[in-house]
């Protein structure tokens, strides 16, 4: 069954009903905030639905007007009562559009860990440009900053500007667009220093797919939670598609194709 079916289960129903009063009955003190982050379409979704089917987690997705208005996350004061209120002892919250803010957050929600997703850019890039068709013109904009007045050109370094307006043209294809994206917000993995922080571990999607009960076993392990059947049986190992994504231009490819080496050998060991 596909996942977002699994999702929306009469079992699965019965239990996000029942989840917060056992959590009250249990009265298990808070024992870590959780952050989901990475580049948008690279599996966060997946990995939040299953730390959801933990009975020790509250999952705040990014659709939850509760801590997200227009997918980014509310204040940090609205952020920090919603997880106080929470009777779970695991709280668990998206933050990709706050990637570059990723060390703060862990500092200011102490106890903390992060779950930073990685995904092969041609599949993130597929998955993009069926809902997002614009990306040659986001980055343009991307290249021309500094700007933050929108999420993605926050926490983009003098560098990775200068790289993109090496690649960046008038005729920028919306695949290379959807590319740069991917490039742009996995640079923040090494440029905030995340790699050598012991509070966030690598996920990589394909592997996930590949081998869901080792990852889950992993993933429980970091965060502190006991994994469940129900966790488990969300995904059933496949192999990852990576068939290229068409009209992503070589000079585009290059710099991904560096930055996807880069994170060879990273993971959640």
């Amino acid at each position: 069954m596909p996942v977002d079916r699994v999702s929306r289960a009469p079992g699965r129903l019965l239990q996000l009903a029942l989840k917060p009063a056992v959590q009250r009955l249990r009265r298990a003190p808070r024992r870590l905030h959780v952050l989901v982050s990475g580049v948008q379409r690279s599996g966060t979704n997946l990995v939040m639905d299953i730390l959801e089917r933990s009975w020790e987690t509250e999952v705040i997705h990014e659709r939850d007007p509760r801590g997200f208005a227009n997918y980014e996350m509310r204040p940090l004061p609205v952020i920090r009562e919603l997880a106080r209120r929470s009777p779970a002892p695991v709280f668990v919250i998206k933050a990709l559009c706050e990637a570059e803010r990723l060390p703060e957050l862990l500092d200011a929600l102490a106890p903390a860990r992060a779950l930073w997703v990685l995904r092969h850019y041609d599949a993130v890039a597929r998955s993009m440009l069926r809902s997002f068709p614009n990306q040659a013109q986001v980055a343009r904009w991307l290249a021309q900053g500094p700007d933050e007045s929108w999420w993605p050109g926050r926490g983009v370094s003098d560098e990775t500007r200068a790289l993109l307006r090496e690649v960046v043209h008038d005729g920028l294809t919306d695949a290379s667009g959807a590319a740069l994206l991917w490039w742009c917000r996995n640079r923040l993995y090494f440029e905030r220093g995340l790699r050598e922080d012991q509070r966030v571990r690598l996920v990589r999607y394909e592997e996930l797919l590949a081998d869901p009960g080792r990852w889950i076993g992993e993933a429980a392990a970091f965060l502190g939670l006991r994994p469940t059947s129900a966790m488990r049986a969300l995904v059933r190992p496949r192999p990852a598609r990576a068939k290229p994504c068409e009209g992503i231009e070589p000079a585009v490819r290059a710099l991904c194709d560096a930055l996807w080496a880069r994170f060879e050998g990273e993971g959640m060991s």
